[in-house]
């Protein structure tokens, strides 16, 4: 006679572990597949089911049960992987975080009236963006509507027309971030402040021209006022230093009155009365 032998047979268990599980949107990540058969490291072809918003590999080669994808998802919800090896299947799940947008200026502070060259950094999950860059401005202020950003900076020209809090509002690939600059009231000083002069001699004062506390060049517009009988001229300062000739009429008080960059500063000119012709010492 003969005895039979029964067994149990088991199906196969098929296990995937990933690292990292955690995502970001819109940046690609190497993720490390650890696959076993029946608790044994596997080797072999790997094909893998990616779901929507999820993109990569759709194959690998386990060496030692662990292979490599490059995964970059493109929304924020959880995504869940299938992995197929051996004859069976495993899972992985994945959480995936919203894409990070930064920006900064190498500036914070405008002045009314001044244009400015502003430098901008932008940033999409904490690396250097380069593109095309959206800018949208808060009442007051102004610049271009749009930029193309290389190595993560990209420079345009601001001017703000009101004092306060300003803001530009940057969108750039698929996302926003916004930069807060203070705008004050732009100052016009000059060097000297007043001047003398002799009643019916030529005179001539150098001045020193600032817009907020920064040498003026560019054009200037001189008027007088009071017994001077000079009439109104322009002319163009450089290195923020011009000379200024008058003809003084009669004795008393008048001014040189500076036009500049939307702005004003005048000079106070004392004249003097020329002193009486002597008669020869008689």
């Amino acid at each position: 006679g003969s005895d039979a032998i029964a067994f149990t047979v088991s199906a196969a268990t098929y296990t995937v572990s990933a690292s990292p599980t955690a995502l970001t949107e819109d940046l690609a990540s190497n993720v490390t597949f650890t696959v076993k058969r029946n608790n044994v490291a596997y080797d072999g072809a790997v094909t893998f089911s990616l779901p929507s918003g999820l993109s990569g590999s759709t194959s690998a080669t386990a060496t030692d049960g662990k292979c490599t994808n490059k995964l970059t998802a493109t929304t924020t919800s959880n995504k869940t992987v299938t992995v197929s090896f051996g004859g069976g299947s495993a899972t992985a799940t994945f959480t995936v975080a919203a894409a990070t947008y930064a920006a900064s200026a190498n500036i914070s502070q405008l002045y009314t009236n001044d244009p400015d060259s502003v430098t901008f950094t932008v940033k999409k999950n904490n690396a250097n963006y380069a593109g095309s860059v959206s800018l949208s401005y808060s009442s007051g202020l102004s610049g271009p509507a749009s930029a193309t950003a290389s190595g993560g900076t990209f420079t345009v020209s601001l001017t703000a027309t009101s004092i306060g809090s300003k803001t530009v509002t940057l969108s750039f690939g698929g996302g926003t971030s916004t930069v807060s600059f203070s705008v004050s009231a732009s100052t016009y000083t000059i060097s000297p402040t007043t001047t003398t002069a002799m009643d019916g001699d030529w005179s001539s004062v150098t001045v020193t021209l600032y817009r907020n506390g920064t040498l003026y060049n560019g054009p200037l517009n001189v008027s007088f006022s009071g017994p001077i009988i000079t009439d109104p001229f322009s002319v163009n300062v450089s290195n923020g230093v011009t000379i200024i000739s008058f003809l003084p009429n009669q004795p008393g008080n008048g001014s040189i009155i500076l036009n500049y960059a939307n702005g004003t500063a005048t000079i106070a000119v004392r004249i003097t009365s020329r002193p009486p012709i002597g008669d020869g010492g008689n």
